[in-house]
This record gives C-alpha cells, structure tokens and sequence, in this order.
C-alpha cells in the first residue's frame, strides 16, 4: 500500500470519528445555545426551539456524513492508487460529503416552524 494511502486512511478515519463524536451531543439535545459549538446560524438563535431542532436536524446529517467518511476511510487501502485510477478522485472528495447535510441543514434553518404550543392559539374550543 502506497503510504498516500496510509496517510488517507488515518486522515479520513479520524475526521469522521471527529464529525460523528462532535455530533452526538447536539442530537441528544446536549447543547444548548451559545456562540462556540453548534450550527450558529442566525436562525437558530431565533428561539431555544429553533436551536435545539437546528442542532438535531443538522447533527443526523453530520452523523451520516460521517458515515460515509469512514466507510470510504476504512475502503481506502484497498482502493487502486495508479495515476490514471480513480481511488485518488473518490478519496480526495469524500470530505466533500460534509457540505451536503450543511446545506441541508441551513434550508431546514429557513423553513422551520416551531410547533404551536397548547394555549397560544387566540380562537378555537374557547366557549
């Protein structure tokens, strides 16, 4: 195995153990709003409802993304490294990954709607 190899394998397999472990609290409703750790984005800071719903919608992404990042990590020494072979393609992108439940994350941040809470509503049952 070509050490490019090696050094992929370590690189791919440790940053999706990182995304995936950094991930884990924010789906579990571990974190709450602040400015350090989480999809800070001014939409999650609309209300607790919105950062905790954010956090999970984007951690479930991160979390598969990640997935994949590690598949693709642990399938890399097996993987042809010629310099017509398209090994060096499918490693180079799989990070790349990443951005699609980011982008997803950041479109679910636009259109939530926290769901209504029992007594906000103005009409209804009320005799």
């Amino acid at each position: 195995m070509p050490p490019i190899a090696v050094a992929l394998t370590i690189a791919n397999v440790a940053a999706a153990l990182l995304v995936i472990g950094l991930s884990l609290p924010c789906l579990f409703g571990r974190v709450p709003p602040n400015r350090w750790y989480g999809f800070r984005i001014p939409a999650a800071y609309r209300s607790d409802a919105h950062w905790y719903a954010i956090q999970r919608h984007g951690a479930r992404g991160l979390i598969l993304g990640g997935i994949v990042l590690l598949a693709v990590g642990l399938a890399t020494p097996w993987l042809p490294f010629g310099p017509n072979d398209p090994g060096w393609i499918l490693v180079a992108c799989a990070s790349l990954w990443l951005l699609v439940p980011v982008a997803g994350t950041l479109r679910f941040a636009v259109r939530y709607r926290p769901p209504e809470r029992a007594g906000d509503d103005d009409g209804g049952d009320a005799a």
